[in-house]
Formats: C-alpha cells, sequence, structure tokens
C-alpha cells in the first residue's frame, strides 16, 4: 500500500461557492489516493481569507 501526504487549500469564499471546499477536495484526495492503492497518512487544510477567526490546521 502507498502513502500519500495530502493539501487541501482555499484562498477565497469565492473558491468555496464554486465547489473547490475544503472538504470536496478532501473527498477528491482521499479518493485518488484509493484509487492508487493508497492512504493518506498526513492531510493538511488550509484556509486564508476566509474570516480572521479561522484558523489553519493539520490532521494526522
Amino acid at each position: 500500500m502507498r502513502s500519500f501526504v495530502a493539501l487541501a487549500r482555499v484562498s477565497s469564499r469565492e473558491q468555496e461557492r464554486e465547489g473547490f471546499s475544503l472538504d470536496v477536495q478532501e473527498d477528491a484526495l482521499r479518493a485518488y489516493a484509493q484509487r492508487h492503492d493508497g492512504s493518506i497518512v498526513k492531510l493538511s487544510r488550509i484556509a486564508l481569507a476566509l474570516h480572521p477567526d479561522h484558523k489553519v490546521h493539520s490532521e494526522a
């Protein structure tokens, strides 16, 4: 099995409205890893300029 490190990132609310939300990207990244006989071992999610209280975080 292959291991993948993945990054989901949005820089504007417009990207989220157009279907590029972090959740949509994460689903696509997990599907890609699965199609290529692998799994995501580290996923980082970055959201910029969405809201002053929005924080950048990572999940293992």
